[in-house]
């Protein structure tokens, strides 16, 4: 009782030491085989059909850095292995900005005003009428948008999940420009404040992110009234909060869970170890203590490619780290749905064809 569960083996470095003082939370060592991600996907699995069994509902928070390749893949590994286990369609929650393609017109359809100015108002029409759908556009411009981070994972995720008919979410606040928040929804809690001012919280600031993280926390149980299962892919910082931006854990999501088992939700939070990303120095110790506990898990000794473009890695050693992963797992619809940098591009394409279709026949 009490003793940190250390799964694999234990480390003998410092950060495992410090852990094993602060017991509770599990410990996923992957360093003997970095791209082997079954350890951590069997121990999610079977916490998650053990909350099931007890007809629990489920929120599994997967923390990641957005350029960090295993980060944003265990998603996809970790929905087919709920799926290998008969929990066949987990709600996927994205920290995207929930009307991220009403933003981004101009840059998917350039010059053409009037199929920008008729698709938000089909858009506007369809988030009431048919909601379903309006999800689904929004995520088909999540797969057919070039992301920065991983972008490559990113395309094979979406398509993967897409072709499947994944009920997909964007869940993050509406930007005005960006990174500045609108903050219309929050009008009261800034009262104070003259209107210019709501205007200019910018996003990633602390009262940014403390705002961003209630409305996604309000947003996942408006999800949870619909659905047992929930996969939530967010930043690590999001999860706990962040000494070094001075994001307080009392903000953060944990927290807005806090009571979660008085509403029969099981909140389960990963962490994963990359670098000098450590779950001991980054979370602040409010998030550190309220966080100890077995429903913590933290990953530590994964593969650590990057790639962000156009300055850290690149096409060829993100899809590499892809295709480790999925011969170490052996899981069924895990594997890369492109082979190099072409290959995205054509993927891409296919999406934003998709994207464009599906507008022109709500717009008929």
């Amino acid at each position: 009782m009490g003793i940190l569960r250390n799964i694999v083996d234990k480390k003998r470095d410092v950060a495992s030491r410090m852990t094993a003082a602060n017991p509770g939370a599990t410990v996923i060592d992957l360093s003997a085989n970095p791209d082997y991600l079954s350890p951590a996907v069997n121990h999610l699995v079977a916490a998650v059909k053990n909350a099931r069994a007890a007809n629990r509902k489920i929120i599994l928070a997967l923390g990641e850095e957005h350029a960090t390749v295993m980060n944003v893949a265990m998603a996809s590994f970790v929905r087919a292995g709920l799926q290998c286990a008969g929990i066949a369609n987990p709600v996927m929650a994205l920290e995207h900005t929930h009307n991220l393609l009403e933003r981004r017109l101009p840059d998917f359809f350039p010059g053409e005003t009037a199929l920008q100015e008729r698709s938000r108002h089909a858009l506007t029409a369809l988030k009431t009428a048919d909601p379903a759908h309006y999800h689904r556009i929004q995520a088909l411009a999540v797969a057919g948008w070039d992301w920065p981070c991983a972008p490559a994972t990113r395309v094979c995720n979406m398509s993967a999940w897409l072709a499947s008919g994944a009920d997909i979410r964007l869940i993050d606040m509406a930007m005005t420009i960006d990174p500045l928040l609108d903050t219309t929804a929050f009008i009261d809690e800034h009262a104070g404040t003259t209107a210019g001012e709501k205007m200019r919280i910018h996003a990633t600031d602390p009262e940014g992110v403390r705002l961003r993280n209630q409305w996604m926390a309000a947003r996942l149980r408006d999800i949870l009234k619909q659905a047992d299962v929930v996969i939530l892919q967010t930043g690590s910082d999001h999860l706990g909060g962040d000494n070094w931006d001075g994001q307080p854990y009392k903000y953060s999501l944990h927290p807005a869970f806090a009571r979660a088992a008085n509403d029969n939700i099981r909140f389960i939070a990963v962490f994963s170890e990359q670098r000098n990303m450590r779950f001991l120095s980054n979370v602040p110790p409010a998030g550190r203590k309220a966080m100890n506990n077995l429903d913590t898990v933290i990953l530590r000794g994964g593969n650590a490619a990057r790639h962000r473009q156009p300055f850290l890695g690149s096409f060829a050693e993100e899809i590499t780290a892809l295709n480790a992963f999925a011969r170490a797992a052996r899981l069924p619809k895990t594997a890369p749905c492109i082979e190099n940098e072409n290959d995205y591009n054509r993927l891409l394409q296919e999406n934003k064809k998709t994207l464009r279709n599906e507008l022109e026949a709500a717009i008929a």
